[in-house]
């Protein structure tokens, strides 16, 4: 609503300068995951309100700003488990954008079924195992 009266702008389907619109916000969130990232911030980006944003975002990805933002900074953050063995897990959170361990644990056991630590240990022992595997004597 908007003065008390509905803003069908905000209901209109999206055209092809607001998909393209999305296409660079979504540039822009894989350029920024590691900062703090919200609608409204990105809605101002985009230069639309709120409402018609998070509307035009949904039906351009098929998900909310914020499954899309976790999406990236998880898998983001699945690469440095796996890739950084010298940086700890609390960091690794901070460094993708999670300022809360119990958020983002969750949100990754959700995606991966298991915690950041073991998926590391897994993956660091599926490593290991292939690398002696391929050892030739």
């Amino acid at each position: 609503l908007l003065n008390g009266e509905r803003n069908p702008d905000a209901f209109a389907p999206a055209d092809s300068t607001e998909t393209s619109i999305m296409e660079i916000i979504m540039l822009y969130i894989e350029d920024h995951y590691s900062k703090e990232l919200d609608r409204e911030h990105l809605a101002h980006k985009a230069g639309m309100n709120i409402h018609r944003f998070s509307r035009v975002f949904n039906e351009t990805f098929g998900q909310s700003v914020k499954s899309y933002l976790n999406h990236i900074r998880i898998h983001k953050a699945a690469e440095l488990l796996r890739n950084s063995k010298e940086l700890s897990v609390t960091k690794i959170a901070a460094s993708v954008g999670y300022t809360n361990m119990v958020h983002f644990e969750r949100v990754f056991r959700e995606v991966f079924g298991t915690s950041p630590r073991k998926f590391r240990m897994n993956y660091n022992a599926e490593s290991a195992q292939s690398r002696h595997l391929w050892h030739f004597e």
